[in-house]
């Protein structure tokens, strides 16, 4: 073969590899779909028997807690900065010096 065959063989074999992967993955998540339809589907229906026919639903864990946003460069700021044509980066270390000034901790922030 030639160079160009082989490199072409080569690309030819890793894409069957990833469509494999991707059909097993897909596969596996049918499957899991499946099972849990079919918890869902046992859940409503000894519910219904019990709690005479209200939904039940699998508890899911809480997502993670979000950290708090302050508007801190306001229309006037910015119109401020662009008057002076202060970058990006310098306009955020006057930012945080000054937010460390006042006391805050500059870690807390977004």
């Amino acid at each position: 073969m030639a160079g160009i065959d082989v490199t072409l063989d080569k690309k030819n074999k890793l894409k069957a590899r990833r469509m494999l992967k991707v059909a097993v993955k897909e596969q596996h998540e049918v499957q899991e779909q499946q099972a849990r339809s079919s918890t869902i589907t046992s859940n409503n229906s000894s519910a219904d028997e019990s709690t005479g026919g209200e939904c039940v639903t699998d508890a899911k864990t809480p997502p993670p807690p979000k950290r708090g946003r302050m508007t801190v460069v306001t229309p006037t700021l910015s119109a401020a900065l662009d008057r002076t044509k202060m970058s990006d980066r310098k306009a955020i270390m006057i930012g945080t010096a000054t937010a460390q000034s006042l006391g805050h901790n500059v870690e807390d922030m977004a």
